[in-house]
């Protein structure tokens, strides 16, 4: 009877002893997501950071530019009305000059250039931002987060897997902020995105659709 209820006691030890090693697996495999989380998070919160300095200055000059070129072609619009007062010669030396660099397109081209230009700049400053917003590197707390932000954030990060199988459906709900920690909900984001972009063979749709219902 007392082997019996030893057999008992170190089987149940045994149990206990075994779910305690399956916590701490599952501790150190949390923790070591939570590494990996921390690691992606500030690299892209260094890479938004690099990036921010030279697109500052690019976008400053693409728009000072883009003054200066507006000045130069008012510049030439007052010469061309004046050029009856040159030389017949040296009309006709500015008019194939003119066709060689066929001034008229490139008037009309340069400013769609600055534009697009610019367009590109500001892109580039939100793909940026939603690094920063997506890292949250500094935001180790708890606190108030907008989920649908995150997920747009989220959503530019990966387009780039996306982009070319899959049309993307949002289906916003204008849910409230709630309390989490919102780097680690963009990351559950970010791979149930890539992991549907993955399960896509060849053309297909993801729906992003958020909700509320009473308080939840």
């Amino acid at each position: 009877a007392d082997l019996q209820t030893a057999n008992v006691s170190l089987l149940d030890e045994k149990a206990h002893q075994e779910e305690l090693i399956r916590k701490l697996a599952e501790a150190h495999n949390q923790l070591l997501q939570s590494e990996k989380m921390a690691s992606i998070g500030q690299l892209a919160a260094g890479v938004a950071h690099e990036i921010n300095n030279p697109i500052g200055f690019v976008n400053s000059n693409l728009g000072t530019l883009k003054h200066y070129i507006t000045d130069l072609l008012r510049a030439l619009s007052v010469y061309e009305a004046n050029e009856g007062e040159l030389t017949a010669e040296t009309r006709e030396e500015l008019a194939e000059l003119k066709r060689q660099i066929d001034l008229v397109y490139l008037r009309a081209d340069v400013d769609n250039l600055l534009t697009e230009s610019m367009e590109g700049m500001q892109r580039v400053k939100r793909i940026v931002q939603d690094l920063k917003d997506f890292s949250h590197v500094d935001e180790a707390e708890m606190q108030l987060a907008d989920l649908e932000k995150g997920l747009d954030s989220t959503l530019n990060v990966v387009w780039n897997e996306l982009k070319y199988k899959a049309e993307v459906v949002k289906e916003y709900g204008g849910i409230p902020q709630i309390l989490c920690m919102p780097a680690q909900l963009n990351q559950v984001f970010m791979n149930l995105l890539t992991n549907a972009g993955q399960a896509i063979e060849k053309q297909g749709r993801i729906t992003i659709r958020t909700g509320q219902e009473g308080d939840n």
